[in-house]
């Protein structure tokens, strides 16, 4: 499922920048997310929507790509909270360790130093894209959105519907990629040989000897025996009774 404007077709994001697992620690709550965005009108609004919908942690940064020490604030709730870079190296300001973190910003406006340091969380991911419909698009895959969900997305930002699988969903399961395997072809055609009906075959001829110097046997011819008539010559006339009918 995704979400368009009208007219205009937009498609998941086909693959998100994996940079990092944590090491060592233990499985965390899978469903909270920790989404890092610039501080952006837009970008913060589609991020308290996404938090409306799911359990999702909200830190806000300010500064150039390559600061050491960009500004940081966490919102918790009721007001935006100023967090210092070691806070968020620690994660020290969460209470409960996030399942992944998106990092929201491209190549000019997301500080690197936020890629490295987020190595204690188990999955960190990264959408370069910063409108609304590419967020919701990309953060609703990730976090799999129910149908409910992006409907009401679709009329929160007064968007269009359109369900990418419907095509798939057209075609006979028969034709799905898993009935192209070779084993099961070869078991659906020997099981389609079974039903199909073959005369018995036919026994070879015994191999000649060359070295034999009889001659071969003509076959007989069958005698033709010409039948006995059974008819009457064509000169008999027909009685009135043998006339056909009028």
């Amino acid at each position: 499922m995704t979400i368009k404007r009208t007219a205009v077709v937009l498609f998941f994001i086909a693959a998100f920048g994996v940079f990092t697992a944590a090491k060592g620690m233990g499985p965390p709550p899978p469903d909270l997310t920790l989404l890092v965005m610039p501080e952006r009108y837009s970008v913060i609004q589609t991020g308290f929507d996404i938090r409306s919908q799911r359990p999702v942690v909200l830190v806000a940064y300010r500064g150039e790509p390559d600061t050491d020490n960009p500004v940081l604030h966490v919102w918790n709730g009721e007001y935006w909270h100023n967090i210092t870079m070691d806070d968020y190296k620690s994660a020290d300001f969460l209470r409960v360790q996030p399942g992944r973190v998106i990092l929201i910003g491209d190549m000019d406006t997301l500080p690197e130093v936020l890629v490295t340091e987020s190595e204690w969380a188990p999955q960190v991911m990264n959408i370069p894209e910063m409108d609304s419909v590419s967020l919701i698009n990309a953060i609703g895959r990730t976090l799999d959105f129910s149908a409910r969900e992006w409907r009401w997305f679709a009329g929160r930002y007064n968007l269009e519907m359109e369900d990418l699988a419907e095509d798939r969903r057209r075609v006979s399961w028969y034709d799905q990629a898993q009935f192209e395997d070779p084993e099961w072809l070869r078991r659906r055609e020997r099981r389609e040989a079974a039903e199909r009906h073959y005369p018995p075959p036919v026994d070879d001829p015994p191999p000649v000897d060359e070295d034999d110097d009889e001659e071969p046997v003509e076959p007989e011819e069958p005698e033709v025996v010409p039948a006995e008539p059974d008819i009457r010559p064509l000169t008999d006339p027909v009685t009135e009774d043998e006339a056909p009918i009028k």
